[in-house]
Formats: C-alpha cells, sequence, structure tokens
C-alpha cells in the first residue's frame, strides 16, 4: 500500500510544479488533492484523500509538504511516515467535491489569473468555444461567495460544479476537477484559458454563441465519455 501511496504522491508534486510553472497559482496560493483508492487499505475510495499542507508552495512540494486525511477526519500517518504537513484549511471543499461527484478523483484549486478576475466579477463563462464543451462540459460557472475554508464555501461550488469539470469560485479562484491529475490539469489550463479569450471577446462586442444544436451534440458526447449517459 505505501508503494501506491508514493507513487500518488509522487504524481502530485510533479503536478504541483507544472501547475505553477503554467502560471495558475503563485506563491503559496492553490492547492491540490487526489482521491486514493486502495485494494488492500480496508478502506473505499472516498475514505483515503492525498492532500497539500497549510502553507505549502505548489512550485516546490515535497513530501513532508502533503497530508493524508481518512473519513474521520484524521490524518493517516500510518501510510507514509514523511507525509507531515497539516492538510489545506481548504479540505472541506475538497470532501464537499468528492462526496457529491464519484467520477472525481483528483482536484486542483488555482488562483490563475484570468480565472481570478472572472470569479472576482462573479461572472459565467459561457460555452463559446467548442473546447469548453469537449473538456469542461460546458459553461464555467461562478459559485457564490462563502468564507474560505467553510463547509458552505464546499457546498456552493458543488452547486456551481454541476455535471461539468470547472467552476469560478467567487472573489477567489477556480477549481478544476477530473478522474486524473493529468485530466484535472489539462482542464484548469483550459479554464484559464477560456476566461483570457473571453475577456478578449468581450472587449470586441462580446463572442457568438455556438449554434446550439452543435453545442447539445458536444455536450452529449462529453457526457457520454463521462459516464454520464
Amino acid at each position: 500500500m505505501q508503494d501506491e501511496v508514493r507513487v500518488l504522491c509522487e504524481e502530485l508534486i510533479m503536478t504541483g510544479a507544472y501547475v505553477a510553472r503554467a502560471g495558475l497559482v503563485a506563491g503559496g496560493s492553490g492547492n491540490i488533492s487526489v482521491k486514493a483508492s486502495l485494494a488492500d487499505s480496508g478502506r473505499t475510495a472516498q475514505d483515503m484523500i492525498i492532500i497539500t499542507g497549510r502553507g505549502s508552495q505548489l512550485a516546490n512540494l515535497s513530501f513532508s509538504d502533503l497530508a493524508i486525511t481518512l473519513a474521520d477526519g484524521s490524518i493517516g500517518r500510518a501510510e507514509l511516515q514523511e507525509l507531515s504537513a497539516q492538510p489545506s484549511s481548504e479540505l472541506p471543499m475538497h470532501r464537499a467535491v468528492y462526496d457529491a461527484r464519484p467520477d472525481v478523483a483528483a482536484i486542483i484549486h488555482t488562483h490563475s489569473p484570468q480565472a481570478t478576475a472572472a470569479a472576482a466579477c462573479h461572472l459565467t463563462i459561457p460555452a463559446f468555444l467548442d473546447e469548453l464543451t469537449f473538456m469542461i462540459g460546458g459553461h464555467i460557472a461562478t459559485s457564490e461567495y462563502a468564507p474560505p475554508g467553510s463547509v458552505e464555501l464546499g457546498a456552493n461550488i458543488v452547486k456551481a460544479l454541476g455535471d461539468r469539470q470547472a467552476a469560478l469560485i467567487a472573489n477567489h479562484g477556480a477549481i478544476a476537477v477530473g478522474s486524473t491529475l493529468s485530466e484535472s490539469m489539462k482542464v484548469a489550463v483550459v479554464c484559464e484559458e477560456a476566461a483570457r479569450v473571453y475577456a478578449i471577446a468581450r472587449g470586441l462586442g462580446g463572442p457568438m454563441s455556438i449554434p446550439e444544436s452543435a453545442l447539445e451534440r458536444q455536450k452529449a458526447g462529453f457526457r457520454r465519455r463521462k459516464g454520464l449517459i
């Protein structure tokens, strides 16, 4: 089991470095988690979450910057002793998403500039690009405001996500989800790029909508790929 945990931690550390290089976080902002499914642990997949620790910097993560949390909220030291951090204060948000979305096994919370600017304006980014439906499943909504780290914030984000892969967090940042860390990372990049292009398009008079028939086909294709229909 420890070997499986170690592999997930190494992947999480590499993801943090990529997210930082891509400019999606700065300093100590943002957090990442992955839901572990370990057959010999005696726990279900939802019962073990590896998450970045409080105050950690995604650009320079080490094993000591990570934490394992269990269903009862305790820290799973036995799984890997090197994981000595206290979990991110945004753990309730991560738990809420995992509980609501069985298809999600990895979450990246970013403070990327364009997406955060849209979140500060409480905008909804419409599905005006093909890539938004292919990668995210439709539009990107902004959640209702709630304090960072609160249970209310998690509930609001679950509502804003719906069955899609990304949402904006009001006055705060963005969240990208997926079945793997790699998928979540791609979604985070698409979310930031979509916010950037949307800002430019608004300055040019506003983006044109994708024809409704094409949009519905794309959404249906996304839902089939995700096993939602």
